[in-house]
């Protein structure tokens, strides 16, 4: 897998739905959380809204799409892009699953990474860093042409240059935070250098978030969970919608743990929690590019990590 830096110099329009996030509280794992937070039914409620929305713009044109903004505008397609990156290779997890996939490497070149102190911005304005890094990755191709798109940062990258800032001496004001923040936009740039967009626009097979600690998308989860009768599991086989178990570089592999469709309301409040949204601003934003792609279900299931927390 390769670690991407990236300076993108578009425009952005942001999705006022709400922004993938996702900021780390301890050992907030699913196992942790045995009772309901008190709001717990308007968090509910607010992320089955969300995701009910965010599904049918999936399907809207980019005009329509637009109009689900509040207030509505024009197009709801982003304008960012790469410019710039600079790469290193760095192992993939094993919650991942995708080892056989891609080349396992070390982490030549992976973090830390030496930052210059300051870096040229839009408009040719310079502005000082902040020290936040981010994590995310894209396994392009595998022998069946269809594209992996992985997610695997655990903090928002606003969240974590307003940390880091503060380290900083002096600390680095919030006029010099990077204009790009929304985790899509940031995946699309990556992609945009992984891939042929022209030749796979439509090949996108899915999403991971890895090692879940958000407390909102876990009481999401766990509410989930409870309603289906269900628990957290370790993955099992995974299909594709013809029943055929996906081969990447001749191993099958295990994701699915529990399944959630989107023709309920435990599949869209999911889709609507902090660590999916990423990916359904992601399909909106280049409906034009990507041909209306769609999220028909999410998989949860029990990480490898030590402490065991959500994968999806």
């Amino acid at each position: 897998m390769l670690l991407y830096y990236f300076i993108v110099l578009v425009a952005l329009l942001s999705f006022v739905l709400g922004g993938a996030s996702g900021t780390r509280q301890g050992n907030a794992t699913l196992k942790g959380m045995e009772r309901p937070v008190p709001d717990s039914k308007t968090l509910w409620c607010k992320a089955v809204s969300k995701g009910t929305t965010f599904l049918n713009a999936m399907s809207y044109s980019n005009f329509d799409a637009g109009q689900a903004f509040i207030p509505p505008i024009m197009s709801a397609r982003s304008q960012w892009g790469l410019s710039y990156f600079h790469r290193g290779a760095v192992t993939s997890t094993r919650s991942h699953r995708l080892n056989d996939a891609i080349e396992n490497t070390t982490a030549i070149g992976g973090l830390p990474i030496s930052f210059a102190p300051k870096y040229t911005g839009l408009a040719g304005v310079d502005k000082r860093a902040t020290g936040a890094t981010l994590i995310m990755g894209v396994n392009s191709k595998d022998r069946r042409e269809r594209i992996q798109s992985s997610h695997l940062r655990r903090r928002s990258q606003a969240k974590t240059c307003a940390d880091r800032a503060k380290d900083m001496q002096p600390a680095v004001p919030t006029d010099q935070f990077p204009a790009i923040k929304a985790s899509s936009d940031l995946l699309w740039a990556l992609r945009q250098e992984e891939t042929n967009i022209s030749k796979a626009a439509s090949n996108i097979n899915f999403f991971m978030s890895l090692s879940i600690e958000t407390p909102d998308t876990l009481m999401i989860l766990m509410r989930a969970l409870k309603q289906v009768g269900s628990k957290l599991t370790k993955a099992g086989k995974i299909f594709d919608i013809a029943g055929t178990i996906f081969d990447i570089a001749g191993t099958i592999f295990d994701i699915a743990g529990t399944i959630f469709d989107m023709t309920g309301e435990q599949g869209k409040a999911i889709l609507g929690s902090p660590n999916a949204v990423a990916f359904a601003y992601f399909l909106i934003n280049h409906e034009a590019v990507l041909r209306n792609k769609i999220i028909d279900s999410v998989d949860f299931m029990e990480c490898e990590t030590n402490d065991k927390s959500p994968c999806m």
